[in-house]
């Protein structure tokens, strides 16, 4: 079989469409997902709740390739310090935000219950960004191939860290000590009370380690290992414009369903 034709072409010059596509197509699954949260958690639509179980399943499908993408694009910006410190300050807006901010408006008759963010996808990338661009010379040290290959594995045996087990199936489960699991603050790694919940949660553990993978994988990227037909959109405009534009749409994604919902409940359509 016929290896794929690459092109060497400057990462810089050349914007990779199909990345776009991908990331695009994520971000369209978020919002919708994100708004059946809201239609079930805010407005008591019952089909939004069905909706949010049925898809629950395959929401770290889209999210764990969103977190790829993520990874392999750090290896393509000029400055993953400057662009680690702007997302974390919009994270940590939404966190301010969606706890101290929107339960004040309840008074008003705006219930906002469960819509609290702790550690959301976005405080995740700004700190994963961030250590990369302080740790990338030491995590150079590994191939790229087998530092993906190790990072991919760290985050299959952490993958089950929240329900306090590590290791891979069967004998090789260790479960982890139940007084980890009885302090708040740790829930950035994945360990938190059972009381804990957070509407948007990726923790460090173990979605920490398929970012960094995406960032081994990203050195073939911008070395030009790239498929020809990568550099063109294949899913329209539509999808290609949401991959680039994925931070404006995360940030008013929320806003705008609530204002449609409202107006839905308005005129008595749920």
């Amino acid at each position: 079989m016929a290896e794929s034709k690459a092109v060497k072409k400057p990462a810089a010059k050349n914007r990779i469409g199909l990345m776009d596509d991908l990331r695009g197509f994520c971000v369209l699954c978020m919002i919708f997902y994100h708004g059946f949260l809201l239609a079930f958690s805010s407005f008591g639509v019952v089909a939004g709740g069905q909706a949010y179980d049925f898809f629950r399943p395959v929401q770290p499908f889209f999210a764990g390739t969103f977190i790829l993408l993520c990874g392999i694009s750090c290896r393509l910006s000029h400055s993953n310090r400057d662009r680690g410190l702007k997302l974390l300050a919009v994270a940590l807006a939404i966190n301010l935000i969606t706890i101290l901010g929107l339960p004040r408006l309840k008074p008003l008759g705006f219930d906002f219950s469960g819509t609290e963010i702790w550690f959301g996808i976005l405080d995740l990338l700004a700190v994963c960004i961030l250590f990369f661009a302080l740790a990338h010379r030491v995590l150079d040290w590994l191939p790229p191939a087998a530092g993906a290959y190790l990072m991919l594995v760290l985050w299959y045996v952490t993958r089950f860290v929240e329900a306090g087990q590590i290791g891979f199936p069967g004998e090789l489960v260790k479960t982890l000590p139940a007084e980890w699991y009885t302090h708040f603050w740790t829930f950035p790694l994945g360990i938190h009370t059972a009381t804990f919940w957070s509407a948007d949660y990726f923790p460090l553990l173990p979605w920490m380690f398929l970012f960094l993978a995406g960032c081994y994988f990203g050195i073939y990227i911008r070395e030009g290992h790239v498929p020809e037909f990568a550099y063109k959109s294949r899913l329209g405009r539509p999808i290609n414009w949401l991959g680039r534009h994925a931070l404006l749409v995360y940030i008013v994604h929320v806003p705008a369903w609530f204002v449609v919902l409202e107006l839905a409940h308005l005129i008595h359509l749920i």
